[in-house]
Order: C-alpha cells, then structure tokens, then sequence
C-alpha cells in the first residue's frame, strides 16, 4: 500500500550543491532520496518532490517535501501497514545522521495523493544574510586643507 508523505527538512547548504539531484556531486535531494531508499527499499518510494530549489551553498530552516512510500514486505510475507508519519521521520533521521550529517527531517505528516509540496505551496519566505567586511574609509579632510598622511 502506498502513502504519500509531506516532510519538512532543513540542511546546511554548504553540505550540497544544492536541492536537485546532479550528476558527480551530493545534492539535499539524492541525500534524502539515499535515505528514503535504506528505509523503504529500492523501488519503494517516489522522488521527493520539493516545494522550492536552493542553489549550492543555500541553507534551508524548514523547507516542504513530499513523497509517496510503500511498506516494506518481508520475504515471504505480505507488506506491512504503512509506517506512521512519524516513525518515518524518525528512521529517515537515523539513517541520514551518518551519511549526510547535514540534513534532518523537522517534521512528518501522512497526507492525501492529492497533495503536492510544489504546487500547493501557498507562500515561500526567503531570507538573505550577507556578511560584507567592513571597510575603513579615508580620514575626512582637515578645515585647513588637505592633509597628507605624513602630516596627519
């Protein structure tokens, strides 16, 4: 049986190059999709599908993803019930903490097929911070005139 499961994820960016998934290099999502797969199986999940991309280097605090798993079946034996949405979050948190240490699921919730954390997002916040040097500025001149360094 599958189920559709909408997370919230946050990452250190400067773990990634980034959310989509590129060739030769970790992206947030190929770590999360490893993750997804050492829990449910190869085949057992789809692609997370996130509400919005972050570029290399970008961090996210809360960002929204949603994928659909199925229960894994052990051999011999019919699937189990889905996983609830917080043991989901739980086994992702375990399995990721070794492999991308910079990447956690914040929060967890079981949801209609329906759903999508790309297109039923309502609203994004982006915050920008820039830490810029801070750089000396010449000495004002003097009421008699100019000054030279040496006079100063």
């Amino acid at each position: 049986m599958w189920r559709r499961y909408l997370c919230w994820v946050q990452y250190r960016g400067e773990a990634f190059c980034g959310w989509q998934a590129q060739p030769g290099s970790l992206s947030a999502q190929a770590a999360l999709g490893d993750g997804l797969a050492r829990v449910f199986g190869s085949g057992g999940f789809t692609k997370p599908v996130v509400a919005s991309r972050t570029d290399a280097g970008v961090h996210a605090v809360a960002n929204v993803v949603h994928f659909d798993a199925r229960s894994r079946a052990k051999p011999g034996q019919s699937a189990s019930p889905p996983m609830s949405a917080q043991r989901v979050a739980a086994a992702l948190n375990a399995v990721t903490a070794s492999s991308s240490p910079g990447l956690s699921v914040i929060g967890a919730v079981a949801v209609p097929r329906a759903v999508s954390a790309r297109f039923d997002a309502i609203g994004k916040t982006y915050v920008y911070r820039m830490l810029a040097p801070v750089v000396p500025r010449p000495p004002p001149p003097s009421k008699g005139g100019t000054t030279s360094p040496a006079s100063a």
